[in-house]
């Protein structure tokens, strides 16, 4: 049995008004037009539904039976509409975060802006700056938090990054062999710019792992295959930052920056300016 909606909720206006008139008024219907949703959903159910009183209409046994399931029914569906409804209009936010910058303080930052944007739906991408800047030209994210990189890029300053070299605490570096460099794969600003300084200081290296995020590198350090390039905020707890009596070049600086669309900044600019401020705060 397939009860008309619109049926029903003429249904229940006439028993609460008892009245077709004042229930055609409330739902912008015709007097007849209410009569004939009645009609049907009568037929359906294969009884009387109302009789005539000196006041109007009132509700039959039947009717009066009938009436709290009907009222249930008609809730649960103006429930279910109004949640797909209010979710749909919630504003679309799209956050992309390096995966250098944010570590463990990711639920921090996404509890705080459940609590003070909550007309937003929120999509958080965690990728490298490169992956970042790539979706945010071709307007996939609505603005990134990455790693500054040479170009036409003019993103805001968040806070600055150190490099370290870093391996196991068990880890015994052979000066006398290549450099086993653990890294993420290509393109990745971080192992370009450890690739660039060995190069540069003449120390010979050879890749030992190639991790396609960085808990697989962290791993691979913690497992102790090699030596890798890694922002210090990520150093993993069982793993060393590798001093100067290593030998290993001093590594470039790093800068993490807020770049956003034009739309994002216009649009969601009180959204945008929080992201700032709490990386700001977290790094300050």
């Amino acid at each position: 049995m397939n009860i008309d909606i619109g049926n029903l909720r003429a249904f229940c206006v006439v028993a609460e008004k008892e009245s077709f008139t004042l229930a055609g008024e409330l739902l912008g219907a015709t007097q007849s037009t209410i009569s004939m949703r009645v009609k049907k959903l009568e037929q359906l159910l294969g009884q009387k539904l109302f009789e005539s009183s000196p006041h109007g209409v009132e509700l039959t046994n039947f009717g009066t039976d009938f009436m709290p399931k009907a009222q249930e029914l008609l809730g649960a569906h103006d429930n279910t509409l109004h949640s797909i409804t209010h979710q749909s209009e919630k504003q679309s936010f799209r956050l992309g975060v390096t995966y250098h910058g944010i570590d463990q303080n990711l639920p921090e930052l996404l509890l705080m802006l459940k609590e003070a944007f909550p007309q937003y739906r929120l999509t958080v991408s965690i990728l490298s700056s490169e992956e970042l800047y790539a979706g945010l030209s071709r307007h996939k994210l609505d603005a990134i938090v990455a790693k500054r990189i040479s170009g036409d890029h003019k993103g805001e300053s968040l806070f600055d990054g150190k490099l370290a070299w870093m391996s196991s605490k068990d880890f015994e570096y052979d000066k006398e062999q290549p450099l086993p460099l653990v890294s993420l794969g290509a393109p990745c600003s971080l192992r370009q710019m450890a690739i660039n300084t060995l190069n540069t200081n003449k120390i010979k290296w050879q890749e030992t792992f190639v991790g396609s995020n960085v808990f697989a590198v962290k791993s691979a350090l913690s497992a102790g295959l090699g030596i890798a390039c890694l922002e210090y905020r990520t150093l993993p707890d069982d793993c060393q930052a590798m001093g100067d009596d290593a030998g290993l070049p001093r590594l470039p600086k790093t800068e993490f920056v807020l770049e956003a669309t034009s739309t994002a900044r216009r649009r969601d600019e009180m959204l945008v300016e929080e992201i700032t401020n709490f990386f700001q705060r977290q790094n300050g």
